[in-house]
């Protein structure tokens, strides 16, 4: 994965996955995928090198709060990083992290829309558009065992395809087209997640 974070920024999320007892495996996979999707539709939805950032930032802090409050861990974690410095990052930015963190979980995205915190934000779209692709992302690891790696991202004249390779826990397609709804309502195109093709065997 090609790092977006400053060093000071790495630094500052590497304590405060320790002082959390975070998941790394999961959040670093999923911030790798995340990026991946990044990077397949920059061009399309106007992404900056700053946008990929904040996408890095949310993605590596999305599950902070899970063991200290495993059933409110999405307002636990955005409550963590609200008070958190993260350096060069300014207080907007932080803000726009922790509510690209706010939409992760869940099918339903719309109640978390509600938040104080999506009042007044700065480049809403963009930012909606960045939770998106962390919904999906995340999806893509629900079993959290890190097996699934996203092999191909074209944006064609309709849609946009993800090729995913998920060879032992194939649910996580499923459960990633799911929470793609917030994809299909704020990306310029709808996305259309498939299995990567497999080879098969040599012929004799």
């Amino acid at each position: 994965m090609r790092t977006s974070l400053s060093p000071r920024q790495q630094a500052a999320v590497e304590r405060l996955e320790t002082v959390a007892r975070n998941e790394n495996g999961h959040t670093r996979h999923v911030a790798g995928l995340a990026l991946d999707l990044f990077d397949g539709v920059r061009l399309v939805c106007d992404f900056t090198a700053a946008d990929r950032t904040l996408l890095e930032l949310a993605a590596r802090l999305h599950d902070l709060g899970y063991a200290a409050a495993p059933r409110d861990h999405v307002r636990a974690g955005v409550a963590r990083v609200l008070r958190s410095r993260i350096p060069d990052l300014a207080p907007a930015d932080r803000r726009a992290v922790a509510a690209i963190m706010r939409l992760h979980s869940g099918r339903d995205y719309q109640p978390a829309l509600r938040d104080p915190l999506f009042r007044a934000l700065p480049r809403r779209a963009q930012i909606l558009r960045l939770a998106a692709l962390l919904r999906v992302a995340d999806g893509l690891d629900n079993g959290h065992v890190q097996d699934t790696h996203i092999t191909r991202v074209r944006v064609g004249p309709r849609r946009i395809r993800v090729d995913v390779d998920a060879p032992h826990w194939p649910r996580n397609l499923l459960v990633a087209e799911r929470k793609a709804n917030l994809w299909d309502d704020t990306l310029p195109k709808p996305r259309a997640l498939r299995a990567a093709p497999r080879p098969g065997p040599l012929p004799l």
